[in-house]
């Protein structure tokens, strides 16, 4: 607990196979160790639910025995609810996801959508597939144009459903219906982009 009053890069996740009934979650918070890419867990917390709600609680009572230290970055994987009720209870923070849970995403939303024995079996769409996972590595600023020119060069026909669908309302933004140009997805470029990271 003391280290994450001196730290201000936090990480959290939660695991549901380990919760014990009646919960339905054991959600944990690390602390980055120094200048180093280790973590130190610092809180195990029992949750009943992934509610917004239920995760505010949650950092409200960790700010207060931590002094009212907030993270300055705080490290998640993709939910809604969990960015929300970090968003309101550390402002300040800047959110990251990490490239493993969006990697993870993905290729769980490619089962989804049919697609994932196309990306195991044909070396072009297996290609195609990492070209848009790839898409996290590339500038911030250089997303959608990147992703605008990887559609002329991808089986529009294997992905639609999956880009329409999914990956552009999540992820890329979806297009603007009379003008040029895209908002963010549901989850902010900025939230899964990790170029910036990579260089650092």
């Amino acid at each position: 607990m003391n280290l994450l009053e001196d730290t201000v890069d936090w990480l959290g996740d939660g695991t549901f196979k380990s919760a014990p009934k009646p919960f339905s979650q054991v959600f944990t918070v690390h602390a980055k160790w120094r200048d180093t890419h280790r973590t130190i867990p610092c809180f195990y917390i029992l949750l009943p639910d992934k509610s917004e709600d239920t995760y505010v609680a949650m950092f409200l009572e960790i700010r207060r025995l931590v002094n009212d230290n907030a993270p300055s970055t705080f490290s998640i994987d993709f939910e809604k609810s969990l960015i929300n009720a970090i968003i309101r209870v550390f402002p300040a923070a800047d959110i990251r996801g990490c490239y493993f849970h969006f990697s993870q995403n993905f290729r769980w939303h490619l089962s989804d959508y049919g697609i994932q024995d196309r990306v195991d079996n044909d070396p072009a769409i297996a290609l195609q597939a990492r070209m848009l996972r790839g898409l996290a590595f590339v500038p911030e600023e250089d997303v959608v144009n990147t992703y605008e020119l990887l559609l002329q060069n991808i089986d529009i026909p294997t992905w639609h459903d999956f880009l329409s669908n999914y990956f552009e309302i999540y992820y890329i933004g979806e297009p603007h219906r009379y003008e040029p140009g895209r908002d963010d997805g549901v989850f902010a470029r900025a939230t899964w982009n990790v170029h910036q990271r990579t260089l650092n």
